[in-house]
């Protein structure tokens, strides 16, 4: 599809404290955990060790200009097009230049655009607009896109649905410009009511009928800030992944019943857990001001059992942990968990790989497809916040369903598109604004991402990572298809 041509096509999913989470680069706090601990007696008056640091300290300063694309530009990690490509801006996008410079291959200057990331100022021109972050968002949306599939996408017979030049043509039932799959879900800027007959609007103005077409509802579910919520000293945090979830008065499952957990509410239990007659283990959970001490089966929720960060962890150090058993995702700034979350990890067959790896690019959006002999196929328009960090395997945001907490995706770990946003602000490398991707380089390296499993090795798959990275130009190329 055509549908957003400056996105890349990718293989996708094979004590209260007050401290607030830090984006990516910024010291690591002074102050206590953000999980209470039992015995905390006060503040420490123990100096915190110094640790060196994870990304250099930056050195660009202040942007001696602000300029627009005029059309798609590459960003290389030197003044050379041959060099290693550090990301992409594209066309009409506003952008910070640092320091320019002559040199080879560019009639005009380079322009320092971030750390090692330079861009030939051809088909450029200066601007007075901000650079924005991208994906914009419209007040109030949780996603950049309007998102739609056709409303047979599962049965095979279903016809490719038409994509028309124009609004008229449209209209006329004139022979379409494209065929899109019908298993597809695409991407829109606009929805027209026409009369009755309603139509979508692409980025790249192709209309397409939506008589038969669903319009997703994105999920709103959202993480916990554990710097604004912090976990009770002794307790576990924990999410209800059922429809029916109930808190049982024993550890029994023929037991009364005091109380049912709402799909996704969080919940606190305590202890080590007992294992019931039914041979499930079973978790005891406070009384409070709605029910008595009771019991909660492991099988109706995800919990987050913390495990710290692998070693050596170095100053300002971003960790994303995926914890595989529990289907949580936790986001740790050096040795302190600042942010919690559900996901839905591979299913089976599509197992995500555990690993120690690094987030080696980030997208503001881009297309996701299977191979073209996949038993599943799919494809996926302009996937919001996708974070890859080994070949096509990606945390990202997921529209599509709201089935976080239990396994899902071809490989991949899906998140709700609030917290996909979320941890794509924290984690590196940095997307600056007004770019489509980044790829991470030795000055802006990507953030830790461990993936466990339990009684599952974890290798260390982290590449050495020089100053020059290890992608070309031919390995991002439009048509790439993994």
């Amino acid at each position: 599809m055509t549908t957003l041509v400056v996105s890349l096509v990718m293989l996708a999913c094979h004590g209260e404290t007050t401290q607030r989470p830090r984006t990516a680069g910024e010291v690591a706090p002074d102050a206590e955990t953000v999980i209470a601990s039992e015995d905390d007696a006060g503040p420490s008056a123990r100096e915190p060790a110094q640790r060196p640091p994870y990304k250099p300290p930056s050195s660009l300063g202040e942007p001696i200009e602000i300029r627009k694309t005029k059309r798609t530009r590459m960003v290389y990690a030197d003044l050379d097009e041959g060099a290693a490509i550090r990301g992409r801006i594209p066309s009409r996008e506003s952008f910070e230049v640092f320091e320019k410079r002559e040199g080879p291959g560019c009639s005009r200057a380079w322009a320092k655009v971030a750390a090692a990331a330079w861009i030939c100022l051809e088909h450029t021109e200066p601007s007075d607009v901000e650079p924005a972050p991208l994906p914009t968002l419209e007040d109030g949306a949780l996603v950049p896109f309007l998102y739609a599939r056709h409303q047979h996408h599962d049965v095979a017979s279903t016809p490719p649905i038409p994509a028309y030049a124009s609004v008229s043509d449209a209209r006329a039932h004139a022979d379409p410009v494209e065929l899109l799959p019908a298993y597809g879900s695409y991407a829109f800027t606009r929805y027209r009511p026409n009369n009755g007959d309603p139509l979508l609007i692409t980025s790249d103005r192709r209309v397409v009928r939506a008589a038969e077409l669903t319009l997703f509802d994105p999920s709103k579910f959202g993480g916990r800030e554990l710097g604004e919520a912090p976990i009770p000293a002794g307790h576990t945090l924990a999410w209800a992944i059922r429809w029916q979830t109930w808190i049982h008065a024993e550890p029994n499952p023929e037991s009364d019943t005091l109380a049912r957990v709402n799909y996704h509410d969080t919940l606190s239990v305590v202890g080590d857990g007992v294992v019931g007659e039914d041979g499930e283990r079973w978790f005891e959970v406070p009384a409070s001001n709605d029910h008595a001490r009771g019991w909660i089966s492991d099988h109706d929720i995800g919990r987050f059992v913390p495990a710290p960060p692998p070693e050596p962890v170095r100053g300002g150090q971003i960790t994303v942990d995926v914890d595989l058993d529990e289907q949580v995702l936790s986001v740790w700034l050096e040795d302190t968990p600042v942010f919690v979350t559900l996901i839905s990890s591979g299913k089976r067959n599509d197992e995500t790989p555990p690993g120690i790896y690094r987030i080696e690019n980030k997208r503001a959006y881009g297309k996701m497809q299977s191979n073209a002999h996949a038993r599943d196929p799919y494809y996926v328009d302009a996937v919001p916040w996708a974070m890859y960090f080994q070949g096509s395997y990606a945390l990202h945001a997921s529209f599509w369903h709201d089935m976080f907490g239990h396994r899902m995706s071809h490989g991949c770990v899906n998140l709700s598109p609030r917290d996909a946003k979320r941890v794509f602000e924290l984690t590196s490398p940095t997307l600056p604004h007004g770019w489509l991707f980044v790829h991470e380089h030795a000055d802006d390296p990507g953030a830790v991402v461990r993936v466990r499993k339990r009684d599952t090795p974890t290798p260390d798959r982290r590449e050495q990572l020089g100053g020059q990275g290890g992608n070309s130009i031919a390995a991002w190329s439009e048509d790439q298809v993994p």
